[in-house]
């Protein structure tokens, strides 16, 4: 598949001039995707990463975790069980929602480690509030309706967006959020940050080696959504300086990962779009 980032007039037209659209990254064929991909994450950079920070690179992840034994603190399970939990609760959280009762927690879950267990809902939760509208707390109260979850929710909702919560959500949902002790205690936002920018590339470099589902770092679900939006662009430009002959693995890889998607937007400007196609022709004519 070279071709797709040959820069040949009629690739780069595709990627350039391609729609945003909703039809299913499943149906597409690959080639398509890179290209409608590229646009999406090309377009309206400007106005979408406003506000970026630095810092150090070095952060303590939480360690308290409620109903986790302490011989199994450290035990967790590969990518693919943790990935294919994950995509099942969600499952499980839309339809109950759509039918108006409780989750039906998966034996996907169930089956997992105790840490495992912990990933998997301190990832959820992100994606339930990622972004904080109307329909998070329908999703909350489905996703907590099981006792088997709730012993997992400690410390699984960033500051940051708790305070989207407040501003925009009722008072049952703040309480139950209280409830739960959902909310982190005082973090390093700025060397979480960056430890999400170290974690998502490594995930990215080492799922295109061994091919693992795309696994998504807890240090990335727990940041606000627009300091997620600066972890992916950083990932997005770190597949541009990969050789032109796994640039597409590594980019493929990044951008089908659902937890990503919708920090996509505006990462990438047309010319680093023109570079990534000059560098390319220019490697493979040595």
């Amino acid at each position: 598949m070279h071709n797709q980032i040959s820069g040949t007039p009629a690739t780069t037209g595709a990627l350039q001039n391609a729609a945003l659209t909703n039809e299913s990254e499943n149906t597409r064929p690959a080639a398509a995707q890179m290209g409608s991909d590229l646009n999406t994450v090309g377009h309206s950079a400007a106005g979408s990463m406003a506000q970026q920070r630095g810092g150090a690179t070095n952060v303590l992840l939480r360690s308290a975790h409620v109903g986790v034994r302490a011989e199994d603190i450290e035990k967790t399970d590969g990518s693919e069980a943790i990935e294919y939990a994950k995509r099942e609760i969600k499952f499980a959280i839309r339809l109950g929602v759509e039918k108006h009762q409780s989750i039906v927690v998966p034996e996907s879950f169930t089956k997992l480690t105790e840490r495992s267990k912990q990933e998997v809902v301190t990832l959820t939760v992100s994606w339930m509030f990622d972004p904080v509208d109307g329909e998070s707390q329908r999703r909350f109260e489905c996703f907590v309706s099981d006792v088997r979850i709730q012993p997992y929710l400690k410390n699984t909702l960033p500051q940051e967006t708790y305070d989207e919560v407040l501003r925009l959500s009722s008072d049952y949902l703040n309480d139950e959020i209280e409830k739960y002790d959902m909310v982190e205690g005082e973090v390093d936002v700025t060397a979480r940050v960056e430890t999400a920018k170290v974690e998502l590339w490594d995930s990215v470099c080492k799922g295109v080696k061994r091919k693992p589902d795309a696994r998504t770092p807890e240090s990335f679900a727990l940041l606000s959504s627009q300091r997620k939006q600066t972890v992916v662009q950083y990932a997005v430009h770190q597949t541009l300086s990969v050789d032109w002959r796994n640039f597409e693995n590594h980019f493929l890889y990044l951008t089908e990962n659902e937890d990503m998607k919708p920090h996509l937007k505006g990462t990438l400007t047309q010319d680093d779009l023109k570079r990534r196609y000059r560098l390319s022709a220019a490697r493979r004519r040595h």
